[in-house]
């Protein structure tokens, strides 16, 4: 139908601890309350499905982890408890099938470790596919139906951007990309039109905006093509890459460069072996507020194509 959903965290002094859902239909913005509470909302992911029905991952808070929301026909929200205590941390939900007739959701969760959690309210499965150090997951399905997670292995002895594919029940094949890395990588994952993965990801020790592309398989395991679209002497840039790949296989990348008193939000577009950055957006850093550690313009951005391939970028701008 064209209506823009932002589902995102918002702290109040008088109402407390929201998530919310916002919508946009090309004339005006109506802003719902989908849940309230100490610390509910925490790490949304939204997803549409087929219907356009939205359906929300979020944190419970603390001991509460991982809940999920979608909007009932009458308008009101249906909560549930997924479980998983004291994950639901950095999410990701995709959602696959037709509602009322296979409708199933997918989220990657962190926390104390990563999950793999499938299913429905009443029907929750979930898999542990990395223990403690797994964060940032990124989730997409290959086009036979694979789930695939891109994700940052935050232990000291690692501290590597990894990608884990999912092989049976319980079953997850993890491999390293690229090690080393110095900080948490943001990986954004998807796949082009031949199956390919590309992932975009931040490399803090070349301070540099990055992309890995499977490339081809060596003797069972994946070689990589890697390289790097920005990359910075002074500030720090790649911050919160999206990655999406348009109709022709280009990649958009929308990310943040920060000088460290002014933000920048980027926009880099990939295509004949060249590439073009736009500068979108940028203003004052700030304290730490709504759940990341940095506030300013273009902390924990998202964006999406629209029907024609034109980048929809959101993010806070807390000037």
């Amino acid at each position: 139908q064209g209506c823009v959903h932002v589902g995102y965290y918002e702290e109040d002094g008088s109402q407390g601890h929201t998530l919310a859902d916002a919508v946009d239909d090309g004339a005006m913005w109506v802003k719902h309350a989908v849940d309230q509470g100490t610390l509910e909302g925490q790490d949304p992911s939204l997803a549409l499905d087929i219907l356009d029905t939205p359906h929300i991952a979020y944190s419970g808070g603390g001991s509460v982890g991982l809940r999920y929301a979608t909007l009932l026909p009458a308008g009101t929200w249906d909560k549930h408890d997924v479980g998983l205590n004291n994950n639901g941390s950095d999410n990701d939900l995709v959602v696959r099938g037709t509602p009322g007739v296979d409708l199933q959701l997918h989220i990657a969760t962190s926390g104390l470790s990563l999950y793999y959690v499938r299913g429905g309210p009443g029907a929750w499965d979930n898999e542990q596919v990395d223990g403690f150090g797994g964060k940032d997951p990124s989730l997409r399905f290959s086009a036979d139906g694979v789930p695939h997670i891109a994700f940052f292995d935050s232990e000291n002895t690692s501290l590597a951007l990894k990608l884990a594919i999912r092989t049976g029940l319980n079953t997850w094949d993890v491999r390293q990309v690229e090690p080393n890395l110095g900080a948490s990588t943001y990986p954004s994952l998807d796949f082009d039109s031949i199956g390919r993965v590309h992932i975009a990801y931040r490399d803090a020790t070349r301070n540099a905006l990055r992309v890995a592309i499977r490339v081809a398989p060596v003797d069972g395991g994946i070689l990589w093509g890697k390289a790097t679209l920005d990359q910075v002497q002074t500030g720090v840039t790649g911050f919160y890459p999206v990655l999406r790949l348009d109709a022709l296989d280009g990649p958009l990348v929308a990310y943040t460069y920060s000088t460290g008193t002014t933000a920048h939000v980027r926009l880099l577009r990939y295509r004949n072996g060249g590439s073009v950055i736009t500068a979108m957006d940028r203003g004052t850093e700030g304290d730490g507020v709504g759940g990341c550690f940095r506030s300013y313009v273009g902390m924990c951005l998202d964006m999406e194509l629209d029907a024609q391939g034109n980048p929809v970028l959101v993010y806070p701008d807390m000037d």
